[in-house]
């Protein structure tokens, strides 16, 4: 493991360093770990919602009126 001082690392070479890291991550999007398994079942309990109704989706316009 690389001990690196992020704080002497300018700004734009920051993103430049995050954009690669998640570019080589998407490599693997179906490999063990990429989604956190408490991710996992936040999105299985909303499509459980979904399917038995306790959960429905609204249009943005009519949110926005509401708001």
């Amino acid at each position: 493991m690389l001990a690196i001082d992020y704080s002497k690392i300018p700004m734009d070479e920051k993103f430049t360093m995050l954009e690669n890291l998640w570019a080589d991550m998407t490599k693997e999007v179906n490999g063990k770990g990429f989604t956190p398994s408490w991710h996992i079942e936040v999105l299985d309990d909303r499509e459980e919602k979904l399917k038995n109704g306790t959960s429905k989706f609204y249009d943005l316009e009519d949110i926005k009126v509401r708001l």
